[in-house]
């Protein structure tokens, strides 16, 4: 966190993560699975997890890492598809009959098992069915440990077979711990007292020069971040912006933070609004 947001925030933390994802490549969705448990894991931050519509293979990866107990399904949300696929399209025998003999050099017996051109012979599908097994214990593993599982041999042959599940039956299978949509659990945080923050994706662009985060914004809430950031609508130019003001709020401890800059000449009425 940047220096004086998380005080401003709050000391104490939950996220809420809305997740819809069928999944995807092993390496992507390990290493998002991996950034989630690192959140997790942080000093006084719950994360909370809620499926909505789907969150399969690599995409149920990812929820397992919700804080235990915060892992919440919609009742007919898509959960589970515990299981590893690897495909491919050979072309080797439609180009054999054709007249075409693909060249493959490769070194080393393990290279690329399952080829596009080559042929693809029996010890080679082996060795790439392997790999999948190996893939499919690591994705196990991963979830029972998160989610503090058993693990035993009569759950993971029901639920570790690729096959995805309601809301309610995921639930009771233990893969998620409450059936319960995202709306009515936001709801219930805000009836319960607590401040919920919602945050917007965020592309960082350019307008006419101007370049400026949700981050700048948190940042000018003191001196000298409101000095960098007059610098930046300075940089505009006259005849640009006519006002900046009451840009955002963050809560009581942060208070509110207005700017507004007048310039003169104005050939055109522009109006620019930056939310965090």
């Amino acid at each position: 966190t940047v220096k004086g947001i998380r005080p401003a925030i709050g000391a104490e933390l939950e996220i809420l993560l809305i997740l819809d994802s069928p999944g995807g490549t092993v390496q992507d969705y390990g290493l998002a699975a991996s950034q989630l448990s690192r959140l997790r894991n942080e000093p006084q931050i719950k994360l909370t997890v809620c499926v909505d519509r789907v969150a399969a293979s690599g995409g149920y990866m990812m929820a397992s890492q919700a804080t235990p107990g915060q892992l919440f399904a919609a009742p007919f949300a898509m959960v589970g598809s515990i299981g590893v696929l690897m495909e491919t399209v050979n072309l080797h025998d439609i180009l054999s009959k054709n007249g075409i003999k693909p060249l493959i050099i490769k070194a080393g017996k393990n290279k690329a098992p399952l080829k596009s051109l080559g042929e693809v012979t029996p010890e080679e599908l082996e060795m790439a069915q392997d790999d999948a097994n190996v893939i499919h214990q690591a994705f196990q593993k991963w979830v029972t440990k998160s989610r503090n599982l058993s693990g035993s041999q009569d759950w993971l042959d029901k639920v570790a077979t690729g096959a995805v599940f309601l809301g309610g039956e995921a639930c009771e299978l233990g893969l998620v711990d409450r059936v319960v949509t995202s709306d009515e659990y936001v709801a219930e945080r805000v009836e319960a007292g607590d401040r919920v923050l919602r945050l917007i994706p965020y592309y960082r662009g350019s307008q006419l020069g101007l370049r400026l985060s949700p981050l700048d914004l948190l940042s000018g809430l003191d001196a000298e971040g409101r000095a960098k950031l007059i610098s930046k609508i300075k940089q505009l130019g006259p005849g640009i912006c006519q006002t900046f003001a009451s840009l955002f709020r963050v809560g009581s401890a942060v208070g509110a933070l207005n700017l507004v800059h007048h310039f003169a000449s104005l050939h055109s009425q522009r109006s620019y609004s930056f939310s965090g």
